[in-house]
């Protein structure tokens, strides 16, 4: 729908939406830089950066292939790019750095308490599924609050949470594939996420978007908050199964 037949009330409210993206993304942005590239320089860790550039070469290409299979989904009513793309930075930016720094702090706080397997059960099994699925799931949350005349149902739903679980795999992937080419540890790292499971991120979060859907299509009060928070927890569950399934076989 173009500008010039929405509402004063929608515009307003759509100003609103796209000044709180803004603003987290300013913040996702600053940890994300203070983190990943001011930190490990200060620490004398200056190849950690280079790899991490490295990493991020390998990571986005690929994602543009990981992309055809929600815009094939989307090509009957495709959604305005604007829209796509900042969902895809939310989940890259704002959803990466908030998440980076508090499975950090978790991380930390599990090691202190049990060591390296503490740091993995309370930063990866614990905290990773529950502060990842909420912070990528702000992006198709935004689109339905602020921007209902671009989320109409499942669909869009899907597509809106795919672009923001692809955004965040983006930013997991280069950190991870930075690490491996630093560790030797690479090839190991591609397989399991470029290969294996490119779209997991993307499929955790589209269990959210598919149940805002369910909300935006139903005139039934008690589905409208039962299918969100249904969708929100089996995507949770779903990471959480895998991130333990790993810590296993690790």
């Amino acid at each position: 729908m173009s500008d010039q037949i929405m509402t004063p009330g929608e515009k307003s409210k759509q100003r609103l939406g796209v000044g709180l993206w803004g603003a987290g993304i300013a913040i996702g942005f600053l940890i994300e830089f203070y983190m990943l590239i001011v930190a490990p320089i200060m620490a004398g860790r200056s190849v950690q950066v280079v790899m991490l550039v490295v990493g991020a070469f390998i990571a986005i290409p690929a994602c543009i292939l990981y992309m055809v299979v929600p815009l094939l989904i989307d090509r009957f009513e495709p959604e305005p790019w604007k829209t796509l793309a900042m969902a895809f930075l939310w989940g890259a930016i704002g959803a990466g750095g908030f998440s980076l720094l508090i499975n950090t702090i978790m991380g930390a706080i599990g090691g202190a308490i049990g060591g390296k397997l503490g740091s993995m059960i309370l930063g990866g099994i614990i905290s990773a599924p529950f502060i990842e699925e909420l912070t990528k799931g702000l992006a198709p949350l935004g689109m339905f609050l602020f921007m209902r005349r671009q989320f109409d149902g499942k669909v869009d739903g899907f597509i809106y949470a795919s672009f923001s679980g692809l955004g965040f795999a983006v930013m997991e992937n280069s950190l991870y594939y930075g690490r491996g080419l630093a560790t030797g540890d690479f090839w190991h790292q591609f397989m399991i996420r470029g290969v294996l499971r490119p779209w997991n991120h993307a499929f955790y979060c589209a269990m959210f978007g598919i149940g805002l859907g369910i909300a935006r299509e139903t005139t039934k009060n008690g589905v409208k908050w039962l299918a969100p928070i249904g969708g929100l927890f089996i995507g949770m569950s779903l990471h959480g199964f895998w991130n333990a399934h790993g810590l296993l076989l690790a």
